[in-house]
């Protein structure tokens, strides 16, 4: 096949490769020079095609459409930061279709070379892609994410049959995605199940080997065995092989035979699927304390050909952009005005800036991550000190600073310009009502205000009127907003606290119709359902409520923000039993009984009497929640801080997207049997539980009121968080 000059808008460099049934192509697009992947259909061998499809007739359609379920498959599962994405779809102008990924230059093969089994294949190797072994840390890090984003796969009842090096990627960020879902199998689909080994056979389970058809999902945790295998060896498991531990002791036993199991040559006898592989490796690390010394996400980062040059017109955004990265670390809210405007006259859409600022940061990724890393030091002491840092802290962080190789007159001006952003936004927070509603809604909690059961029908309307008098009362007081905003503090904070203030608003009692009749069969079916009145958190916990736990020592402290900031952004990579822990310590040191939401609790709260697919109405519309699309600062970013954007009608913030919500009940795929009375339902598959909300990570659709999805209750994400409940 011939290279394409251009596919769609996409301007083709070369051919990276090509298989029985498409071909890939790096790509760029010409107005940013952004590089892309673009898998292209084509059948390239016509004898292996008709071996590969149980379809006598219509080898081509039946590939055909294949290769599109592939697309399709790639964009539902991209929600997982463990799976690569889908950027664009489109035709060429012979109707032959493609699909735009990331363009990810370093695969798994980059870090432990390539596979061989003769001698004779190791000496026509350069040395530098011989076979070779990793560090325990790295192999327990790579499987989890592997396994994280395999889980995924697993659990949308799909079997991958392709897990090898040459198809984990990693992106900018060093993280692990799973790709090449061209052969991929539902356990239910025909055309599938022809009966020819598919995959790669080094990785083959006996049974892939056998055939086909005999594949599940136990056929992808023997794979990942053999992955794991050759990671820790640095050999293939072939023929009579030694146990891994034999070529690293340092594996520990529960490792050992974790992998051993794995490549367990009858099917039966392995770990049932991805997700039960990642608890056991979990419990397995755990018991070696790996996690002690677990590599950091930035050991790895990608490296590999410089960036291409940016369009010669670009380049004051450009600069402009690098000199707000390098100034603040991020882009500041009130320069995203300028630059939407600086790219509307180079005519540059909303989604190519946000593109351009990404290629900007990745370039400047080495120069980041320790301002970035600075900043978060520099917040958490003022936070800690309420903006007026000591000398002795100074001092610290001044040193800190030196040694992450920043100069001392550029780590004075980082922390003068920390400090009066911490100012301004503290003094903001006295006209506008974020910050100043949280503290307002804090005191309301400690007198008790809307814990009144009997007056649940007019919370809404008493709880408005109270804000906005209080609001009033603040904005007239003759003191400075520092001096206002220290003695709301001091009010609802104890003078030495040792747990949190948890915000909470009344939510009335009432029937509401639960779920979809339309969209996701596991939003099916719609049902009615009856909620007694309860009390829940009006944001996300926070980073600053779920310090206490840490600094307690009841609540793990390795624990990653990712370099976002904490303070009031919610707490992110807690899993389902880390917020059980939360809960646990949060109920002792209170004498309250906090818990998670049941999903229909959670439901009915984010619906907020509304029937639409968000409070607000069907469409996601602008700026109203943190989503990949939502029109926000933070889109496809970060979270953002807590109550950031407008309340629903019960006054809850943040019910769509930001970071998805742990529920309490365990998962089933559709609510046949589902409980009616707003209970949690405590039974079904419950290893797994329920996420709701959404995040800033995922489009629109996942924002939805209706959606729903889950995970391990061991599985911790940079999108995912809670928020806590109560009963009256």
């Amino acid at each position: 096949m011939a290279i394409p000059h251009s596919i769609g808008k996409y301007t083709v460099i070369k051919a990276l490769g090509a298989g029985g049934f498409g071909a890939v192509y790096l790509a760029e697009d010409p107005k940013l020079n952004a590089k892309v992947a673009i898998k292209v259909f084509s059948i390239n061998d016509v004898e292996l095609a008709q071996q590969a499809t149980s379809s006598s007739s219509d080898v081509g359609r039946v590939l055909h459409d294949r290769f599109l379920s592939e697309a399709k498959i790639l964009r539902q599962l991209s929600i997982n930061a463990n799976i690569v994405d889908v950027y664009d779809f489109g035709e060429m102008d012979d109707g032959t279709p493609y699909f735009v990924m990331p363009y990810l230059e370093r695969s798994l093969v980059d870090e432990i070379g390539k596979d061989v089994l003769t001698s004779k294949a190791l000496e026509d190797l350069p040395a530098n892609e011989h076979p070779r072994k990793l560090p325990v840390q790295r192999v327990v890090q790579i499987l989890k994410q592997v396994l994280a984003g395999l889980a995924e796969v697993h659990d949308a009842k799909l079997i991958h049959r392709d897990i090898k090096p040459a198809n984990i990627l990693f992106n900018a960020r060093g993280m692990a995605q799973l790709c090449d879902f061209g052969i991929v199998k539902s356990p239910d689909s025909i055309h599938s199940q022809s009966g020819v080994a598919i995959g790669s056979r080094n990785y083959m389970s006996p049974e892939q080997r056998e055939s086909a058809k005999h594949v599940t999902t136990r056929s992808d945790v023997y794979s990942v065995g053999v992955l794991a295998y050759r990671m820790v060896t640095g050999t293939l498991p072939v023929g009579p092989c030694d146990d891994p531990i034999v070529y690293s002791p340092e594996i520990g036993e529960p490792l050992n035979t974790l992998i051993l199991d794995a490549l367990n040559q009858q099917p039966n006898q392995r770990p049932a699927d991805a997700g039960e592989l990642l608890r056991r490796l979990t419990a397995a690390v755990k018991q070696l304390e790996v996690n002690k010394t677990e590599y950091n996400d930035t050991t790895y980062t990608a490296v590999g050909e410089a960036p291409q040059p940016i369009r010669e017109e670009l380049r004051p955004l450009e600069e402009k952009i690098q000199h707000l990265l390098l100034e603040h670390g991020e882009i500041p809210e009130n320069q995203m005005t300028p630059l939407k405007m600086m790219a509307s006259g180079l005519t540059l859409t909303e989604p190519e800036l946000f593109l351009l600022m990404d290629a900007v940061e990745k370039r400047l990724a080495s120069q980041l991550r320790p301002i970035r890393h600075f900043f978060g030091l520099v917040d958490d002491a003022l936070i800690q000190q309420k903006g007026k840092l000591s000398d002795f802290s100074v001092e610290h962080l001044l040193q800190t600073g030196k040694q992450a190789g920043i100069t001392e007159e550029k780590l004075s001006s980082l922390i003068a310009k920390r400090q009066s952003l911490y100012i301004e936004q503290r003094s903001k927070s006295i006209k506008k009502p974020r910050k100043i509603v949280l503290l307002v809604l804090g005191i309301l909690l400690v007198i008790g205000g809307w814990w009144v059961a009997n007056r649940q029908q007019t919370v809404v309307e008493d709880k408005a009127q109270v804000v906005e008098d209080t609001l009033d009362a603040v904005e007239e007081a003759p003191e400075t907003p520092e001096v206002i905003t220290q003695q709301l503090e001091e009010i609802v904070m104890p003078a030495t606290p040792t747990y949190p203030q948890i915000a909470l608003i009344a939510i009335p009692g009432g029937y509401f119709q639960m779920g979809s009749a339309q969209d996701e069969t596991t939003e099916m079916p719609l049902h009615p359902v009856t909620i007694k009145p309860f009390q829940l958190a009006i944001t996300e916990v926070t980073w600053n409520q779920y310090q206490f736990c840490i600094d307690a020592g009841d609540c793990s402290a390795n624990i990653r923000d990712e370099g976002w900031g904490r303070g009031d952004k919610p707490v992110i990579n807690v899993s389902w039993y880390d917020v059980q822990t939360y809960i646990t310590w949060l109920n002792k040191q209170s004498g309250q009984h906090y818990r998670l939401p049941s999903e229909a609790e959670w439901e009915y709260a984010a619906r907020a009497g509304s029937a639409s697919q968000y409070s607000w109405g069907d469409a996601i519309g602008r700026n109203q929640a943190n989503c990949d699309g939502c029109g926000s600062r933070w889109d496809d970013r970060q979270p953002a801080p807590v109550a950031s954007f407008a309340a629903n009608t019960f006054g809850l913030f943040d019910m769509h997207g930001n970071v998805w919500e742990w529920v309490q009940d365990c998962w089933n795929d559709n609510y046949q049997g589902a409980p009616n009375d707003g209970s949690a339902w405590e039974s079904g598959v419950c290893h797994r539980r329920v996420l709701r909300g959404g995040s800033w990570h995922n489009v629109a659709r996942y924002l939805r009121s209706s959606h729903r999805t889950a995970d391990g209750q061991s599985n911790t994400y940079f999108n995912f968080g809670f928020r806590l409940a109560h009963d009256l």
